[in-house]
């Protein structure tokens, strides 16, 4: 049974190696393409997400996404007038994406 979990983890990191060098726009559009919520709920991922890849820039990796990058990212929609609310939904959306990825 640990050599199971042992095997899952491992591979769960080389899954995760392989992706690093993935465009981040590549990995947002099939990740709103393949959403299986309701249409508004996808308008809204793509919108969250959309402004994630416009602040990393169009040669952003997910190797890019860190704490300290994605904490970035969500001041610098704070200052520029996002809501509380919104800037908490971005984050949710973001911490969706990176765990379905």
């Amino acid at each position: 049974m640990v050599w199971l979990a042992i095997m899952v983890l491992v591979s769960n990191i080389e899954a995760a190696r392989a992706l690093e060098d993935t465009l981040l726009t590549t990995l947002v559009a099939s990740y709103v393409e393949s959403y299986g919520g309701s249409a508004s709920t996808r308008r809204g991922k793509a919108v969250d997400l959309n402004h994630l890849r416009d602040f990393f820039g169009p040669s952003a990796t997910i190797g890019d996404l860190t704490h300290s990058s994605i904490q970035e990212f969500l001041d610098f929609r704070t200052d520029t007038g996002d809501a509380p609310a919104t800037v908490k939904r971005r984050l949710a959306t973001v911490k969706h994406f990176c765990r379905t990825i």
